[in-house]
This record gives C-alpha cells, structure tokens and sequence, in this order.
C-alpha cells in the first residue's frame, strides 16, 4: 500500500506478521534491478514492512526528512519489535532514526561509517554522531571494504560494541551482501579457509538472531536457492580476494584453482578475473576468450569480456560480446535483470563507433527493459551521451510546466476535425532552394491534387499564422535557428488548420490523400518513429484540435519563453518524449497511433550518394510513399549517383 508520494520519496508499507515490523531506506540508485536487502528479510520471515525510497540517498542527511517521520509514529509504535534497515541511507542516518522510532536493531550498510562524519556538504551539521557515541547500541554493520581499510576496519570494531560485522565487497543489497562474507574469517577470525556453504549454516543464527524466529534459515535457504551460475558467482568473487590476500603465491593460486573449478572452463575464466584484478588486461582477455571457446553461452562471460573490450577501447570486439550476452540474457530469467544495463552500455559503444542509428536502438532496448526506470532515468532516449544533461533539464521543466500548460489545453472546448490541409515551408523561396528541395516540393505539387496544398516561405507565413512576437524577435535575432523556428510553425499549422506537415526535403511518390487514411486510421495524430515514443517530426498528420499538438505547441512555447540561452538541437524531440511519460492522456493517444518506423522512409537517404543502381532503387522507392533526402552531401560524389538520376528523372 502506497502511503505517501512525492517528488523526493516513496513511502510504502505491506503488513503481514503483526509483532515484527522492518523499516527499510534505500535509494533509487541502490535498488535498480534488485530486491531491497530489508525487503528481502520481510519477505522470508512473512514480516510487515514499513519501505521508504528516496530519490536520492543525500536526502537522508535533510532536517525535514526527519521530521516527516513523525508521520510514520503511530504505525510503527504498535509493533514489539522495529528492526532499522539501512541500504545505502548513510549509517549515521539510520542511527538517528533507529533512535527516533526505539528500534531494537539496526543493520547499517554505509560505505563511510567509521571513517568520516559524512562526506555531503550540504547535511544537517547536527547530525554529527561521534564513534564513542553509538558504542554499546545494538546493531550490525554492512559495509563496503573498497571504501574502508583493513586498518579502519578494525578500529571500528574496537570503539563498537557490535553483535556481527560482515564487511562484504558491494554489500549494499540482498544480492551483494553474500558475495564475500567468507573474507570475515580472514579479516577478524584468523582461522583460514572455511567452507562457503557449511560458512552459511553455521553463521545465520549468529547473523540474525535478532531478527526473527526463522533466522537460521535466512542465508542457507536464499544461497540454496540460486541457480548454479549465481552460487558460482559468489564463490568465484570471494576466491579472487583469497587469492589476492594469499600474496599471489602461485601454489596457494593453483590450489585454490583446484578446489572450486570444477571445468578448465571455469579455470581460464577465474583466472581471468584475478588478471584483471591485478590489471593485467591483456592476459585477462585471452582468459576470458579461453574460458569462451570451452563455454561459449556464459551469459555474464561474456559480458565480462565485453566490458573488458569497452575498457581497453576495443569497441569492434565490444559490441560483439555485448550483444552475445544480451541475446543469451533476454531468454534467461535470472539474467534478464541486467539486459537494461548492458543495452545501455552497448549503446554507448555504438556510439563511440558513431553508429548513431545502432545507439539508439539499444538506448531503447534499455528503456524498456528497465523495471525500475524513474523520472529523469526514462529521458535517455535516442540521443547520444553528451545530450544526457540537457535531456534531463528539460525532463525537469516539463514537469514543472506541465500542469500550466494542461490547464490551458483543457480550457479549449472545439471537437477533433478532419481537414486536407497540406504545408510545406522553406523559408528562403521555391526559387531560391537547392535542386533537390525543388525535386522534393514538385513531387508533393504532382501527389497531393486533391488536397490543399500551401506551400510557405518567410514572406507568406504570417498570412495564415500568428506567431509569437519573442518568437519572431529570437529567429530575427539569430537567437534561433531555423530548424527551431520550423518546430513551432508546423505545431502553429497544424494548431490551427489540421492536416499534414511536410518537410521541404521530402520526396513524395504517391498520391496523399490515399495514404493518409492509412497511417492516420481512428487516431488523431501520425508521425514516424524510431521506437514509441521517439519519433521524427519531418512528417506529421494530425486532426484540428488534437491534443497532442496542443499540448506539445503549450510546451515548446512555453520553453522557449523561459529557456533564453539553451539552444538544444533536440529540444522538439526531448519535450515530446517527456510529455509521453508524464501525461497520461498524451500516452494513451500516441499508444493508439499506428507505428512505422523512420528507417523505412530514410532507406533512400542512406545510399544517395552511392553509384545508381536501377533495381535497388525502384524496390527503395516502392518500400514507402514518402521519402527523406537531405540537401546536404558531398557534391563530388554526385554524378551518377542515386540522387542524381532521382533528380534528373
């Protein structure tokens, strides 16, 4: 059940056991494809669960974060028994609040705890609590030994009376949180070597013997569980710092090789990681490719060679294993989890090929594969990394705007009507453009005889259009280019006529007002795309009065009255996507609307230049009724060239 809800955190509770209540903090960032470690607690022990996520674990550290608890109170004051779970909310935050509610325990899982009083400038400086204040408390400590030494490690443990201390290598949630507890006996007990499985069983009462009446159960049942690749997962990670902590001697590394590889396959690759580890690349990725050839569908083999490739800049090699891994992970039900993340990387590395179109594919694979997408999360879409931030301002000015903007669409009260208005702009003149943009705008004369068909330019379009006077000023000015100032004409037409937009560079090969129908159907609004909800705006149909024009047009001008330096290329494209994931009605109209991908209609542009071959350009140009060229290519290459004999024909 969802208690509370706002732009900062998520507070939901789900009671079940009527003495035990688990209070859990986590943040977005924390939990993305993972279970809560405290959700997971509640959820074998049949135990209530009070689970609060903030949109950023810093907000923890806020004077009113506190103070919303006092919400909470009367909820958690009925139970016997209040266990604080912290993933990733700061120790010294869920010290406070295990204060504040008289929990009887807390499980703290702070990378920092020990070392500093907090590394966030902008905190609560009363939240300052000493290491001698919290001694003789009762909780346990999950932390990150990446963060913090050996030697503070135990330094921590001689000022803090604590029950049990597992310093894990990620240890912030469920999955994680076993992956290295067999290095506690190396650490703190100096006993050697024990055994990962008798390890669980002998240790899970000492673990939780405060938490529930079922603790014995709570490692052996969720290790036992896993499939065989995840258990061996564990142990390989634990094996890598034992081999590390053994001084590399190789007798103690083949004897350890010898006692948890049960394949030479598992050897190449848990020497692999070692090698990695000791950033011997080269030698790690001859393991890997070893390990591979025995055992080529390893799922997260062959990611971890695919990373490995990223990192050394090999993005041929890269790509290859990326998509291996995610082929193989979209069919597995454990490794499905982490499609959305290697998608994102593998779009990354198209990008570094500067495969644009590859790139976007795999952003958009990513975006619908990530369960847990929020907020500005959702705004990487068909855009390459360097437009990530101005994506996500203008992911945050939608939301700010959106409610002043809907407010206005709503006021209009005129129907959806049909209209055979057709427009086409180039702002300098007909007989001014280029060669091909005459070619295009001929072909759209010829196909469109039984529509309305107006063709503009600056000196005809504010005959059928009001347009904005900073609007006007900003393009006069320079302060806006064209392809902005087109933005907004098409939405103002379309706004006020109904009917088609079409780009100046496109060419048109068969009569509109039988395809119109077609692609427009019972919906009021038609535009191509590369996945829904990113699509290109160099043709667009749409009825008078559609809503999506209405509120996107509301949007865009109001971003431009209140954006007077950004001069984001994408801006159109950015506000449309945002809008999709925030207006549920904008959704529903553009889930409604048939989809045909952009790649289709640009299938001509991409082999333009090259020598004109007759067959495949008439089975190119039969593939769709309209097709975007672009006035922009290199001239040397032209004679006898698709576009040439296009334009000559």
């Amino acid at each position: 059940m969802r208690l509370f809800s706002d732009t900062r955190i998520l507070v939901d509770y789900y009671e079940c056991d009527k003495n035990v209540l688990n209070i859990t903090f986590s943040g977005f960032t924390s939990i993305k494809n993972r279970m809560p470690f405290g959700v997971e607690i509640s959820n074998r022990f049949n135990q209530s669960s009070l689970i609060i996520t903030a949109r950023s674990n810093h907000y923890y550290h806020y004077n009113d974060f506190m103070e919303s608890l006092i919400f909470f109170k009367k909820i958690v004051s009925k139970y016997k028994k209040v266990n604080i779970i912290s993933c990733g909310m700061g120790g010294y935050a869920a010290i406070k609040t295990s204060r504040f509610f008289n929990a009887n325990t807390v499980i703290v899982i702070s990378p920092l705890l020990g070392n500093t009083y907090t590394n966030i400038d902008f905190y609560n400086k009363d939240y300052e609590i000493s290491i001698d204040d919290i001694s003789g408390e009762i909780f346990y400590i999950y932390d990150d030994k990446n963060h913090i030494d050996e030697k503070n490690l135990k330094y921590l443990l001689t000022k803090v009376n604590v029950n049990f201390t597992p310093f894990t290598n990620t240890g912030h949630i469920a999955y994680y949180a076993l992956n290295e507890l067999s290095l506690i006996d190396y650490f703190f007990m100096g006993r050697g070597e024990i055994n990962l499985t008798k390890f669980f069983i002998s240790k899970a009462k000492h673990i939780f013997n405060n938490i529930g009446t079922k603790s014995v159960t709570v490692f052996c049942n969720y290790y036992s569980s896993m499939n065989e690749e995840n258990r061996k997962k564990i142990i390989s990670d634990c094996n890598i710092d034992e081999m590390r902590i053994s001084n590399h001697r190789s007798d103690k590394f083949n004897e350890i090789l010898a006692r948890h590889c049960n394949t030479e396959a598992d050897k190449f690759y848990l020497q692999a990681i070692y090698l990695e580890k000791e950033g011997k690349k080269e030698d790690a990725k001859k393991m890997y490719k070893l390990a591979l050839q025995l055992n080529p569908n390893k799922i997260y083999w062959n990611f971890q060679l695919a990373r490995l490739f990223q990192n050394l800049k090999d993005f041929n090699s890269s790509k290859i294993y990326y998509e291996t891994a995610i082929d193989l992970a979209l069919c597995d039900n454990v490794y499905n989890n982490f499609v959305s993340d290697w998608s994102n990387r593998l779009g990354i590395v198209y990008e570094k090929m500067n495969q644009r179109n590859e790139a976007r594919k795999y952003y958009g694979l990513s975006l619908s594969t990530d369960v847990n997408k929020r907020d500005n999360h959702e705004f990487r879409f068909n855009l390459n990394s360097n437009d990530f931030e101005e994506t996500k301002k203008i992911a945050q000015f939608v939301s700010d705007v959106l409610p002043i903007c809907k407010k206005t669409v709503e006021s209009y009260t005129s129907s959806l009507c049909e209209s055979n208005y057709v427009f086409v702009y180039w702002g300098q003149g007909i007989s001014n453009a280029p060669e091909v943009v005459k070619k295009c705008i001929n072909s759209i004369i010829t196909n469109t005889k039984d529509l309305n068909l107006i063709i503009l330019d600056d000196n005809n379009i504010l005959n059928y259009i009001d347009i904005p006077k900073n609007i006007l000023n900003k393009f006069k000015n320079n302060e806006m280019n064209h392809a902005h100032y087109s933005d907004i004409l098409r939405l103002l037409l379309l706004k006020k006529f109904g009917g088609c937009w079409i780009d100046a560079t496109c060419f048109l090969n068969s009569q509109l007002n039988l395809e119109i129908p077609k692609i427009l159907g019972n919906s009021e609004f038609f535009a191509f795309m590369y996945e829904k909800p990113m699509i290109s705006n160099w043709f667009l149909v749409a009825k008078k009065n559609s809503y999506i024009v209405d509120l996107m047009l509301s949007s865009l001008l109001e971003y431009w009255n209140s954006y007077l330096d950004l001069k984001y290329y994408f801006c159109f494209h950015a506000i449309f996507y945002s809008l999709y994931i925030k207006d549920e009605k904008f959704k529903k109209i553009l889930d409604q609307s048939m989809y045909i991908s952009t790649k289709i209609p640009h299938k001509f542009q991409f082999v333009m230049m090259d020598n004109f071959d007759k067959k495949k350009s008439e089975e190119i140009l039969n593939g769709c009724f309209i097709h975007k060229l672009t006035y922009k290519f290199d001239e040397s290459k032209f004679l006898g060239s698709y576009l040439d004999m296009l334009i000559k024909s």
